[in-house]
């Protein structure tokens, strides 16, 4: 989970079920120290899924893996890069 810093790292393999995600922290949100860390940790990245309500300031240059934002906010369906898709939440 990220906010303006990386506060937790969750890894999943393909087929796994996530069942609950705890959030820590919360308010501004910046990206760029989520695409830091994958560089400087020397993951390996195939794909990156970012839940978010594209409140983001800081897009870094874009990474030579494919990105995809879902946007809890139906406001927000725009970014720099990546694909873009709208989580729409139950009611």
């Amino acid at each position: 989970t990220c906010d303006v810093k990386v506060r937790t790292v969750h890894r999943y393999e393909q087929g796994e079920v996530i069942e609950k995600i705890e959030i820590n922290g919360r308010g501004g949100t910046r990206v760029t120290p989520v695409f830091d860390y994958i560089e400087d940790h020397q993951l390996p990245c195939d794909n990156f899924v970012g839940l978010t309500d594209l409140e983001i300031f800081d897009f870094p240059n874009t990474p030579d893996f494919p990105v995809l934002w879902v946007s809890t906010d139906i406001g927000s369906d725009t970014a720099p890069w990546g694909e873009v898709a709208i989580l729409k939440m139950g009611e």
